[in-house]
């Protein structure tokens, strides 16, 4: 008479029970970080627009860019800030990322080959500190995107590489974000000039 070895079968049905419960657990506290992580990461969008907020009151105070007519230069990495009285302030450039018109996608300038690298670094500094930090949107060369959201990237790119101040320019290809730095205006003494300091990074992902 042949013999069965029930053994690994009693394992089994002990195993089997418990493995549902046991992949739905896995499966909530996966979703549980990956949430904690989008609002942690959103929170840190928001700080970084507020940053922004105070740099844009800062410049408009100081240079009165609010109204100035911007010219940029993607061969020198420059723009041109002109103002209305006539006098024009230059700073270095930086492209963040492009917005594409109908259904919108965000792109960012590091995966960009239109952009040359000499003004992707900014957009650069984010996707490294989004390998640092595992923020997906940081390191995603591009996705779907609201004008909302691509300014809070925009701000967070500014904020990252320590710039001070961002704009948009609408292309035909859609919207071109970019940030600047390094202002200088025949006559005024920038070190006068103290736009918004910066602000600690207030990251927790974990």
């Amino acid at each position: 008479m042949n013999r069965v070895d029930t053994t690994s079968k009693r394992a089994l049905s002990r195993w089997e029970p418990q493995r549902p419960a046991a992949l739905m657990e896995a499966f909530r506290n996966v979703f549980n970080r990956k949430r904690r992580a989008q609002v942690a990461f959103w929170n840190l969008v928001e700080q970084a627009e507020d940053h922004l907020r105070r740099l844009d009151a800062a410049n408009e105070a100081a240079w009165g860019l609010g109204s100035a007519r911007r010219l940029l230069d993607d061969q020198s990495g420059s723009v041109r800030f002109e103002r209305s009285e006539g006098s024009a302030l230059s700073a270095n450039a930086q492209i963040i990322g492009s917005l594409s018109p109908g259904r919108p996608v965000w792109r960012w300038a590091w995966d960009n080959p239109g952009v040359p690298p000499a003004l992707a670094r900014s957009a650069e500094q984010a996707r490294a500190y989004g390998v640092a930090q595992n923020l997906e949107r940081l390191v995603t060369p591009a996705f779907a995107c609201t004008l909302v959201e691509a300014w809070g990237l925009a701000a967070l790119a500014c904020l990252l590489s320590g710039a001070q101040g961002a704009w948009c320019e609408q292309t035909p290809q859609g919207l071109v974000f970019m940030v600047f730095d390094a202002p200088r205006l025949p006559g005024l003494d920038l070190d006068a000039v103290q736009p918004a300091p910066p602000i600690a990074l207030g990251y927790e992902g974990s």
